[in-house]
């Protein structure tokens, strides 16, 4: 029974923290952002992205390796059309090119134009 309302509460925390994330009746996908971006660029970029991205609901750091960030995006609706929106994309301060994208990654490839 102790385990039961364990596991209970522990899903309502898991839902509340979703529903102030607003990420209720989103979709995840991995973004990764190829390019030499500081921590202050890449700030920059994300800020930019979730400004201008309106489908674009939270992103968080994954895994950082030499020249890339993967993230986890959730976003409303469906990978194709957000992955049209960020093939045309553009932020200021950034020149951003979509590689590749496929139905669970899209892959960005960004500079810093210091503009």
């Amino acid at each position: 029974l102790a385990a039961v309302s364990q596991a209970s509460d522990e899903t309502a925390r898991q839902v509340m923290e979703s529903w102030q994330r607003g990420t209720l009746n989103t979709s995840s996908l991995r973004l990764a952002v190829r390019g030499n971006l500081n921590p202050k660029q890449l700030q920059g970029f994300k800020s930019s992205l979730i400004s201008k991205v309106r489908e674009v609901r939270s992103l968080r750091d994954r895994i950082f390796t030499r020249g890339e960030v993967t993230m986890d995006v959730d976003f409303t609706g469906s990978p194709g059309p957000l992955a049209n929106r960020l093939k045309a994309l553009n932020l200021p301060g950034f020149d951003v090119k979509l590689s590749d994208a496929t139905s669970d990654t899209i892959t960005l490839e960004v500079r810093a134009t210091g503009g």
